[in-house]
């Protein structure tokens, strides 16, 4: 029985590595299931990106130029 409650009661800085080790194992393993783009579709996804966030701060320009011109007649008139 003694040996039972010695083997659980590990010292903390082995139960510490061994959850590391355990952790980055797990993270390994998994990066090895991941399907990586190629290089055209990682080419044309980040082409995809770029436009869409110009458009969007075109768009937000456009609304700030546009709403700036409506308050400026409204304080003015």
């Amino acid at each position: 029985m003694a040996n039972a409650e010695k083997k659980e009661k590990k010292n903390i800085f082995v139960r510490a590595w061994s959850a590391i080790r355990k952790f980055f194992k797990g993270i390994f393993g998994e990066l090895g299931k991941v399907t990586w783009p190629t290089k055209k579709e990682l080419t044309q996804n980040t082409i995809s990106v770029i436009l869409f966030c110009l458009l969007v701060g075109i768009i937000i320009w456009v609304s700030d130029f546009l709403l700036q011109l409506l308050v400026g007649v409204i304080y003015n008139a």
